[in-house]
């Protein structure tokens, strides 16, 4: 039997929910457009009653809205690759080690910020003018081996940090307002502080559980993850020195934490004793979450 129009209409608009939600925006778009014009369609020559009309209206400006965002972020997201490949090419113009060096090391210190979304663009950034700096000025080959050995670790890190970022967007949905490129436009969905404060929290807690479980790989997984929502929280929204203090001071315990696990775990072939449980040390800490904004 040949579906209705509004069956096909509620498919295609299925169909789009699913795309944005794997983060296809593209398709997502195009899916949205088609789906409110099969709704107009039935607005016109398939009334629904004044109730069943009205429903069909809200849904056509929701989808209509999203579809918006959308393509705002994606001609943003176009721009600002455009502008970052204009860069590329007018940096990587000489032979400057100096600047080659300065570049890698405001990856790593991005890195160690927790703004892998820039350090990826800055190692990515150094590695170019490294290249260039062996085809045009070579260091002899010892020098040249340092070089290639120091692009693949700057490499081997982005595509590092890469993965994770895709992993938290596909698995446990991160913060959406990602700085994205040089003019700083935000990824879809931007939440209010309170939601992505909420969520580090939650994960914290999660973790937590896991630890006390005794999942340790799970709480390992989950307190990095925490450490990633914090370090947002802190450097886009959270209001205050204090409420960056508490965040920080907590973003440390989780770090200690998820790095005796992750030694535990390195060692647990050769030695499967436990690692020591916050409860059980002296001062009878816990890893719970006590945020204050």
């Amino acid at each position: 039997m040949e579906p209705t129009n509004l069956q096909k209409a509620i498919a295609i608009a299925n169909k789009a929910s699913q795309e944005d939600q794997d983060g296809n925006y593209e398709e997502a778009l195009k899916s949205y457009h088609h789906a409110v014009k099969y709704y107009l369609h039935i607005l016109k020559c398939e009334p629904q009653g004044k109730e069943g009309n009205q429903k069909i209206r809200d849904k056509c400006k929701q989808y209509l809205d999203r579809a918006e965002e959308l393509q705002d972020y994606l001609i943003n997201k176009e721009k600002d690759e455009q502008q970052w490949t204009q860069d590329i090419a007018l940096g990587v113009s000489g032979c400057n080690e100096q600047e080659a060096i300065a570049i890698a090391n405001k990856a790593s210190q991005e890195d160690q910020d927790g703004n892998y979304e820039e350090a990826v663009k800055s190692y990515q950034h150094a590695v170019k003018y490294f290249l260039h700096i062996l085809k045009c000025k070579p260091q002899g080959k010892e020098g040249n081996q340092k070089i290639i050995d120091k692009c693949k670790q700057y490499l081997d890190r982005a595509e590092e940090l890469q993965k994770k970022k895709k992993h938290l967007d596909n698995k446990e949905g991160p913060p959406k307002r990602l700085v994205y490129g040089y003019g700083k436009k935000y990824a879809p969905h931007t939440h209010c502080k309170y939601e992505t404060l909420q969520k580090a929290i939650d994960l914290a807690s999660k973790a937590s559980q896991e630890d006390k479980a005794e999942n340790y790989e799970e709480a390992l997984r989950l307190y990095q993850h925490a450490v990633q929502y914090f370090l947002h929280v802190v450097k886009y929204e959270a209001q205050g020195d204090k409420a960056k203090q508490s965040i920080r001071a907590k973003c440390a315990e989780y770090l200690d934490r998820a790095e005796t696990l992750k030694e535990y775990l390195k060692k647990k072939e050769k030695a499967p004793a436990k690692p020591v449980k916050e409860s059980q040390s002296s001062d009878n800490r816990h890893y719970g979450c006590c945020i204050i904004i």
